[in-house]
């Protein structure tokens, strides 16, 4: 949970930072996707069973993904990295793939 806590306070600071600049748009802006070879995920939306068993299966292991909720910055990756996990790869739109112990990625 330590990582959703980093994430949730650098959202947070994002968005406090946007109001006070007034640059909020009239409209919401969708959640971002995460696009993979075996489809395309929204991860607002409740979880298929089926599809996470299928992923889990595909890659046993300590991996994890962590998404953003918009473009990632170097402030993003570097409060990431201090966790401890390797970050493999980046995955579209605005994820990392991550690899790390139970504790890191709790």
């Amino acid at each position: 949970m330590r990582i959703w806590r980093i994430i949730l306070i650098i959202t947070l600071g994002t968005v406090s930072l946007t109001s006070v600049l007034g640059q909020t748009t009239a409209q919401a802006t969708p959640p971002p996707r995460l696009r993979l070879h075996r489809g395309t995920f929204d991860l607002q939306a409740p979880p298929a069973t089926a599809a996470v068993a299928e992923l889990s299966r595909a890659a046993p292991g300590t991996y994890d993904i962590i998404q953003f909720r918009g473009p990632i910055t170097l402030a993003d990756r570097t409060a990431l990295e201090k966790t401890g996990v390797s970050i493999l790869e980046y995955l579209p739109d605005y994820a990392y793939l991550v690899e790390g112990t139970a504790v890191q990625l709790s």
